[in-house]
């Protein structure tokens, strides 16, 4: 479905830029290892984790509702 695909792609699109860290930190180029580099890295594959909810909220109905629900003490 869509939300998959949306989901699936945040996923490697946050994730992206520490594997690409990882790897030339590996290979040996310490050039793009900065320590605000690797900050910003850790904190989209953080991101990833909060991104989900607000995915699934805004494209799923039966989440929406139920979400809402829950909220609704």
């Amino acid at each position: 479905t869509r939300m998959v695909t949306v989901v699936i792609g945040a996923f490697a699109l946050l994730w992206a830029p520490h594997v690409f860290l990882s790897i030339f930190s590996l290979v040996g180029s310490k050039k793009l290892s900065g320590f605000y580099i690797s900050m910003c890295a850790d904190l989209f594959v953080i991101a990833n984790s909060g991104i989900n909810i607000v995915i699934y909220f805004l494209m799923n109905r039966k989440f929406r509702l139920a979400f809402i629900s829950l909220c609704h003490c």
